[in-house]
């Protein structure tokens, strides 16, 4: 089985809301050879107060159109459904991302798994099992709103075992509810002191549940194992080699060739995002992405340039 195609994101930072900026970057990807491009609607202002930003919708649906690419849709970072003190916000800016596929013609929203408020800010009172039973709630509501637009929720493993997203979707058990896996995420939690498994083990395991990907490289140089906070900007950590560095394959330590042998022998059939951040830092390595994991797929090396 052949998967959907390859892609690339289009990240917010770089778009920021520019629609030149937007249109630039998917004439680049589709130059060289991209299937499919990852839009975050808030790197293009598509959703505003959890609603779609009708001043700019139209103009955002014209680009796509424009360049012979499909897409896949990344909700905003900072939705968390275990947000149990703005739910309406967190429920509201979600289903807006479903309607932001549609309205783009993606299948695919990426979910990040929520964040305990304990763990995010700080909070002491134990109200865990509230937080988790609300996330679980309200994607069930979404799914199904999600469902009518022919749209499917992908929920990616961040700073936690891909075990615990798929306990999460077996609870929410949903036709149209599976499991983004994050690669170079997954990496760097089994490199931390919480793993309790091997990291091949577990990919293996996810493809089960995966309809949609991401790959990227890192060292496994997780920034909780430093004893000091360092300083989120990406040229620090890539002078350390540390943290979520989301570089092009071959540039990190992650064993792709034994991770995309794993992939074949389950006939995953969905689209692999290469998710990387600083377009500018990679620029001469864009070209060689499609070709690089076609490579893997083949077995052979993936070719390695100077960023």
């Amino acid at each position: 089985m052949e998967i959907k195609g390859i892609g690339i994101n289009v990240d917010s930072k770089r778009v920021n809301g520019r629609i030149r900026r937007f249109d630039e970057e998917l004439r680049i990807f589709e130059k060289f050879g991209f299937d499919y491009a990852e839009i975050s609607p808030h790197g293009v202002d598509g959703i505003i107060h959890g609603k779609i930003n009708s001043r700019k919708i139209d103009d955002i649906v014209a680009i796509t159109k424009k360049h012979n690419l499909k897409y896949t849709v990344h909700a905003p970072d900072v939705i968390n459904l275990k947000d149990i003190f703005n739910k309406k916000i967190q429920y509201r800016s979600l289903k807006a991302t479903i309607d932001f596929a549609n309205h783009i013609g993606s299948e695919i929203v990426v979910y990040h798994c929520g964040k305990f408020l304990k763990q995010q800010y700080g909070i002491e009172e134990d109200i865990e099992c509230e937080q988790r039973e609300n996330e679980i709630d309200n994607l069930k509501q979404l799914a199904d709103y999600a469902r009518m637009e022919n749209v499917k929720l992908a929920i990616e493993n961040t700073s936690q075992s891909a075990r615990s997203i798929i306990e999460l979707i077996k609870r929410v058990d949903k036709e149209n509810v599976g499991m983004t896996l994050d690669v170079g995420h997954l990496y760097l939690w089994h490199k931390t002191k919480a793993s309790k498994g091997r990291f091949l083990d577990e990919i293996n395991e996810a493809l089960n549940y995966a309809i949609h990907m991401h790959v990227h490289d890192n060292f496994g140089e997780p920034e909780v194992l430093y004893g000091y906070s360092i300083e989120n900007i990406d040229v620090y950590k890539l002078t350390l080699g540390i943290g979520d560095l989301h570089m092009p394959i071959g540039w990190g330590n992650i064993p792709y060739k034994e991770v995309f042998e794993l992939i074949k022998e389950h006939d995953y059939s969905g689209v692999i995002i290469e998710e990387i951040n600083s377009w500018q830092r990679y620029s001469n390595a864009l070209k060689d992405i499609p070709g690089n994991i076609r490579r893997l797929f083949n077995g052979e090396r993936v070719v390695v340039v100077k960023g």
